[in-house]
């Protein structure tokens, strides 16, 4: 069951002192745990934001337009657009943002230590990009190596005729000199180069043999953190291998299922759990 949270000034006090507490912020980890989906309806944009089941936070501001999860390390905070919208967050450590074919934003917070991250929505769709695959073939079993992303050189500025007094216009005439504005054109930003993604070396990791769900403690779990490790620090940023299914994995789990698509948003069945379509995939990008 979703719970619906509509916002105004009474309530978003209400929320404050609910949250902070009369003592003041909470210090812990996972001093606030969503054991249900909750809506979050904002008013500027008018939209609503879903928080998944499962997420934790030492606290939570909520604005008439944003909202600002305080996280401490281990907490994991996910929330979507409950329709087509897009996240702006800040800071952009231990964050990741997913746009499902539907162009629902679904993002994922990740502490790695205690941090506010300040979350902005829009009602603009996200972009929706088909999640690549990587190759099933080639007999090399667990040591199946996907391609290096290669990198992006940098671009130079490219000089405009820039008329003071004329902004973006090409037409009228300027503000301050009162010369004609055609033939104005701005100038050009440099881009920076983009470094190459290395490539995902799965090395001695081994297939995992069957479905795991949270808290579960097994070898399959071991190898299940050593592939996700090996994904990269975007999908499993703490990169510990424990043996024991916790909150770190799942939001692994959940970052490795949102990119490749095989599910939607946190409220999709399956979330965070390795389900047969979620095995499948691992096992997929293995070679096995």
């Amino acid at each position: 069951m979703i719970k619906k949270l509509k916002i105004s000034l009474f309530s978003l006090a209400l929320l404050s002192l609910a949250l902070v507490g009369i003592n003041g912020a909470y210090a812990a980890a996972g001093a606030v745990v969503w054991s249900a989906a909750q809506t979050v309806d904002l008013s500027s944009p008018d939209m609503d934001l879903t928080i998944a089941s499962g997420s934790t936070a030492e606290s939570l501001a909520i604005g008439t337009g944003t909202i600002t999860p305080t996280l401490a390390l281990t907490d994991v905070f996910t929330v979507s657009t409950a329709a087509a919208g897009d996240f702006s967050i800040s800071p952009t450590t231990g964050v990741i943002i997913t746009c499902s074919s539907s162009n629902i934003a679904t993002a994922v917070i990740t502490a790695a230590g205690s941090q506010a991250y300040t979350v902005t929505p829009s009602t603009t769709g996200c972009a929706y990009q088909s999640g690549g695959g990587g190759g099933s073939g080639g007999g090399g079993g667990s040591t199946y190596t996907p391609p290096a992303t290669p990198a992006t050189p940098a671009t130079p500025a490219t000089p405009g005729n820039e008329i003071v007094g004329c902004g973006n216009r090409t037409t009228g005439y300027s503000v301050t000199s009162g010369v004609s504005c055609v033939g104005n054109t701005a100038t050009t930003p440099a881009t920076p180069a983009t470094p190459a993604s290395p490539s995902m070396n799965f090395t001695g990791v081994s297939k995992v043999a069957k479905t795991l769900n949270y808290k579960a403690r097994s070898t399959d779990v071991t190898n299940l953190q050593k592939f996700l490790k090996a994904m990269g620090t975007d999908i499993y940023p703490a990169g510990l291998v424990t043996g024991y299914y916790g909150p770190l994995t799942k939001a692994a789990v959940a970052k490795f299922q949102l990119k490749y698509g095989i599910v939607v948003n946190a409220s999709t069945p399956g979330y965070g759990r390795v389900g047969p379509k979620t095995m499948a995939k691992i096992n997929e990008l293995l070679g096995q």
